[in-house]
């Protein structure tokens, strides 16, 4: 989800926000990539939990 806007005043200025939210799910992975030669360091694994991502800016610019 995002959202944005943008204001102009009377000097020629433009002030301009933004902001997004996201939602990330959980997963997760174990795998051997080469399973013909098994051996130290050839099998990873991992997992991610559930997170929000937040994420904005704000700027002011004057044109001449």
């Amino acid at each position: 989800m995002f959202a944005g806007v943008s204001l102009r005043d009377k000097i020629g200025g433009e002030l301009r926000a933004g902001a997004a939210l996201s939602y990330l799910t959980s997963g997760s992975v174990d795998a051997d990539p080469t399973p013909l030669t098994p051996g130290p360091g050839n099998s990873f694994a991992y997992t991610v939990g559930d997170d929000w991502s937040v994420a904005g800016t704000l700027s002011y610019a004057i044109n001449w």
